[in-house]
């Protein structure tokens, strides 16, 4: 079996490939992406039909993130 190679990536481009990739992708990914950093499941709200907001539900791993945003609704 082949050894995998390494890739060394500099924080800068880390981030800057990270903004490329949220800005590019589409409602599924950004929900997955967000349930996965932030430990929850999380999904498009379905009666937002511009697609602009996304229901979060946490999970053991959430960590707070969005608990501001609790307090305003």
């Amino acid at each position: 079996m082949k050894k995998k190679k390494m890739i060394k990536i500099p924080e800068h481009e880390a981030v800057r490939r990270l903004r490329e990739y949220i800005n590019d992708c589409d409602t599924d990914d950004l929900a997955r992406l967000l349930g996965e950093c932030f430990g929850g499941e999380c999904f498009q709200d379905n009666n937002d039909t511009e697609g602009e907001v996304y229901n979060f539900e946490p999970d053991e791993n959430y960590y707070g993130a969005f608990d501001d945003l609790k307090e305003k609704q």
